[in-house]
């Protein structure tokens, strides 16, 4: 038991350390209300009668060890095991009482979907008749526990950080777009700026705001060792996803402007100049306001869907691809 909470600890230390955390806070003493509950427990125990019997030789010298090691030196390790012994000690109607606190706090964690697949999944929980089975379950959900309060500081250290680099991204874009209208207006004295540079913004922005969706997402779901090392394949993907969203809202336009996407929903406009449609690369002196709205708009979708342009050039490669070339013969 002891070995499992101590591979779980180091397994945690590993994932601090690459995250920048020192290993000094892995001391009760650092936190003051870890050590508090440190010497609850050791209180709780002390009240126990001829509570050795049911540990075991092994269980008897990590309790001794516990209980001699000075407080500066005392780890959320020990605190974990000196839970896990006081467990199986207490008596059988103590633990029934303990199996409810412990169930409501497995419950506030992983939250009601997950609990209610561990009331209804295999095995049942134990309703208390058998000794053994409840402590065996009980001891279960106490392990669970622990592990994501180990886990659980990770993973919400490893979105912060994502969360903190995609709000300087978009201040980046925002700055991006000042300078360029300033640019615009007082160096380059152009009357106003091309709807492209809106469109390349739009998509980036969307592509950000999907990524903090993602992010957010993955802070829903269940935390686990896995969710850890899948952060380090999605950190690339959210950090390149402004690049990928204003490619995307740039192939979108070049679609409406060839023609290729239309319909009521989509704005009309031209590469370079056309009557009565929207440039894209010349300055945009009188623009179709309800056309811009649109071109913004759809910038912005190209950028948070991810699928939205991949899929329409894949129906329009397909469409192409059945479609016969003047003069060509079977």
């Amino acid at each position: 038991m002891s070995e499992i909470i101590q591979t779980l600890s180091d397994q945690a230390a590993m994932l601090w350390a690459e995250l920048g955390k020192k290993a000094d806070d892995d001391k009760l003493a650092g936190t003051g209300y870890g050590l508090s509950y440190f010497e609850q427990l050791r209180t709780e125990w002390c009240l126990l009668t001829d509570p050795r019997k049911s540990l075991g030789p092994e269980g008897q010298a990590r309790l001794d060890e516990l209980l001699k090691k000075p407080g500066t030196d005392l780890t959320w390790s020990d605190l974990y095991a000196l839970e896990r012994l006081l467990t199986r000690a207490v008596p059988l109607e103590r633990l029934k009482r303990l199996a409810t606190s412990i169930r409501t706090e497995y419950k506030d964690i992983v939250g009601a979907d997950a609990y209610h697949e561990y009331e209804t999944g295999p095995p049942k929980p134990s309703d208390g008749t058998k000794e053994d089975e409840l402590r065996a379950d009980i001891e279960q959900l106490q392990t669970e526990v622990q592990w994501m309060y180990i886990i659980q500081p990770l993973e919400e250290r490893s979105r912060n950080r994502l969360t903190i680099w995609l709000l300087w991204a978009m201040l980046f874009l925002a700055l991006a777009m000042v300078i360029w209208l300033v640019l615009g207006a007082f160096v380059f004295k152009l009357t106003a700026t091309q709807p492209i540079v809106f469109v390349l913004i739009a998509g980036a922005l969307g592509a950000s705001f999907s990524a903090q969706r993602r992010i957010q997402t993955t802070a829903s779901r269940r935390s686990s060792l896995i969710n850890i090392i899948r952060s380090k394949s999605i950190k690339l993907s959210v950090q390149i996803a402004p690049v990928i969203g204003a490619l995307s809202a740039l192939v979108l336009a070049f679609l409406f402007a060839s023609g290729l996407l239309k319909g009521v929903l989509f704005p009309e406009g031209s590469v370079i100049a056309n009557e009565n449609l929207m440039p894209l690369f010349k300055p945009l002196d009188e623009a179709d306001d309800t056309a811009f709205a649109l071109l913004m708009i759809w910038s912005f979708i190209a950028g948070f869907a991810e699928r939205l342009i991949p899929d329409a050039l894949d129906r329009i490669a397909s469409q192409a691809g059945k479609t016969k070339l003047p003069g060509a013969t079977e």
